[in-house]
């Protein structure tokens, strides 16, 4: 099933048949492929910067942090 609402985008060729053979393995469209690459690229990219934020934290507002964390772990 095709997206409503697409556009061309170029590849390098050997790219392109790496997303062509993802989409036939998890039988859906080259679009979804590169949707779901894109979803993930922009978790890791949230996720790298909220590791940089945490690790250039001060010591006190870390400290704030580890306590709320343990605070939540003790809930569950």
């Amino acid at each position: 099933m095709a997206a409503p609402d697409t556009t061309t985008v170029r590849l390098r060729r050997s790219d392109a048949a790496i997303v062509t053979a993802l989409a036939k393995h998890r039988n859906t469209t080259i679009v979804e492929v590169l949707h779901d690459a894109i979803v993930a690229l922009q978790r890791q990219e949230f996720l790298l910067g909220l590791n940089d934020d945490i690790e250039n934290m001060s010591p006190a507002l870390r400290e704030q942090l580890d306590n709320e964390q343990r605070l939540w772990d003790s809930l569950s």
